[in-house]
């Protein structure tokens, strides 16, 4: 999961990173299973706009919206 991110470059390392660090808290938490990180990694890739950084504010952006979509997407496998 984590080569595509790399390739791309930009911030999508950062939201690929944010969105593990989510999921994985979550599951020593008992918030989800093992098998349910690697599909909250991929749905928030999907969902979190990896636009070109111009700078280390976008890269912080990108992480803060990356960890609101994989902590909603926790909750919502959860509920």
């Amino acid at each position: 999961l984590a080569f595509p991110p790399l390739e791309r470059g930009g911030p999508a390392p950062a939201a690929f990173n944010a969105a593990s660090e989510v999921a994985n808290a979550a599951f020593r938490a008992a918030g989800l299973d093992f098998l349910g990180i690697p599909s909250v990694i991929e749905a928030t890739l999907a969902a979190v706009d990896t636009h070109p950084a111009s700078d280390l504010e976008s890269v912080l952006l990108t992480d803060r919206e990356a960890r609101d979509v994989a902590t909603r997407l926790v909750g919502e496998r959860a509920a």
